[in-house]
């Protein structure tokens, strides 16, 4: 005779929090965000996973003169602000694209897929007309840097470079507009 003696344990619970865990470590505190460690891996995730021919695009987001808003009307009010830009830029994306937080008020976009060029353009053009919109009473602006795989590069570093290049542009043109590289 043989006999079996184990205990049933039920972990969906133990599963469910490390998940949690592992959900509230990827992202940024203030916006939700994915952080810039996360947002990164999510992007090269999908370089990987991306035809030869894929179109998709990175760009870089900065928040112009954000400072004078925190110097003027202090921390709090500035994380109030930088939530309505994360919502501005939100209702822009698709389930597919990646945003992140790269640090203070700069954030990565990534567009999974656009339809062209004109959709790339056009979506960026609607964060930055949405933060105008929104912040208004304050003059908020932001300007956009973007390069676009296959084209301007193959790996996230190169990208981020050559859109950081078209943000550094954009800023030095003026401000409150977006270049690609």
């Amino acid at each position: 005779p043989f006999k079996a003696v184990g205990v049933i344990v039920d972990i969906d619970s133990q599963k469910a929090e490390k998940a949690s865990l592992e959900d509230r470590a990827a992202r940024d505190v203030l916006t939700g965000l994915y952080n810039k460690v996360s947002a990164q891996g999510r992007i090269e995730a999908h370089f990987s996973a991306c035809a030869p021919d894929d179109l998709s695009a990175l760009m870089i987001l900065d928040v112009d003169d954000f400072k004078q808003i925190n110097d003027q009307y202090g921390h709090k009010y500035g994380d109030e602000v930088l939530c309505n830009v994360v919502q501005s830029i939100c209702r822009n994306m698709q389930e597919s694209d990646v945003v992140g937080r790269f640090g203070g008020d700069e954030f990565v976009i990534y567009l999974r897929m656009p339809e062209g060029i004109a959709d790339i353009t056009g979506r960026a053009e609607n964060i930055c007309r949405g933060i105008r919109q929104e912040q208004g009473c304050h003059g908020l602006t932001a300007s956009i840097g973007i390069a676009r795989y296959p084209e301007d590069g193959r790996q996230f570093t190169e990208l981020i470079e050559k859109a950081d290049s078209a943000l550094y542009q954009s800023k030095k043109e003026g401000k409150d507009r977006i270049r690609f590289i």
